[in-house]
């Protein structure tokens, strides 16, 4: 992505879990995609566990979320960069996703915008596996000055059949 880069921290746990990630994003974000998530990621086993305990299948429910978006150029095989998530409502969704954070960043480098982006897997514990959610931050630099801040924190939860289910450990 022109001169831009990517830096996924190293994981601050014995568990190898991912613990955060910050990009400098330039240019539009279709551009160089990175590439699609896969593989045993830490806490994969206990998010397929929960959410067969919940009643979900979850090929169809879990995802893998790259904290550095696929677009952006977020690597789907550097497990420091993935995380376990519910697919609709945190990683996908209408209302407060990860994906609709994403959506506006996109705007800002479209425009021409130079991104400082950080993600954050939040964890209830130093044992926990899965996060209870993501902060994200974005500030959008225009000719040398701030132009845009965006800042969200993205449950990992979902509601199912009327009980919201934290994916969280």
């Amino acid at each position: 992505m022109g001169n831009g880069w990517i830096q996924y921290w190293d994981s601050n746990n014995s568990n190898k879990r991912s613990s955060g990630a910050t990009a400098c994003l330039t240019g539009d974000p279709s551009s160089a995609r990175g590439t699609a998530a896969t593989g045993n990621i830490t806490g994969w086993t206990d998010a397929q566990a929960i959410a067969r305990g919940n009643g979900q299948n979850p090929d169809k429910t879990l995802a893998r979320c790259h904290l550095i978006a696929r677009e952006f150029g977020g690597s789907g095989t550097n497990a420091r960069n993935l995380a376990p998530c519910w697919q609709q409502s945190t990683n996908t969704g209408y209302f407060n996703s990860m994906r609709e954070f994403e959506l506006e960043v996109g705007k800002w480098l479209t425009a021409g915008m130079v991104v400082e982006y950080t993600v954050i897997p939040e964890y209830r514990s130093t044992g926990s596996t899965i996060p209870d959610g993501f902060t994200m931050v974005a500030v959008g630099w225009l000719n040398g000055s701030v132009a845009e801040v965006e800042g969200d924190y993205v449950l990992n939860s979902k509601l199912i059949n009327g009980k919201v289910v934290d994916l969280g450990n």
